[in-house]
């Protein structure tokens, strides 16, 4: 998912850097009315491909 809400992203984009709030992680259904709730949560199952997709998206953008 592409984030277009507002983030701490915004003092770096007023230095002039292109910036984008991405989020590789899975939620179901039930998930999205608790965004940002008391009883926000992701599944456990989202977290392992969230954090390999963030690895390699670094290793990516290092490269070039």
């Amino acid at each position: 998912a592409m984030g277009s809400g507002a983030t701490d992203s915004k003092f770096l984009r007023q230095k002039g850097m292109q910036i984008y709030g991405i989020s590789p992680l899975a939620r179901t259904e039930a998930d999205g009315p608790r965004a940002h709730g008391a009883d926000e949560r992701l599944p456990v199952f989202a977290i392992r491909p969230g954090l390999e997709y963030f690895y390699q998206l670094v290793l990516e953008l290092a490269a070039n």
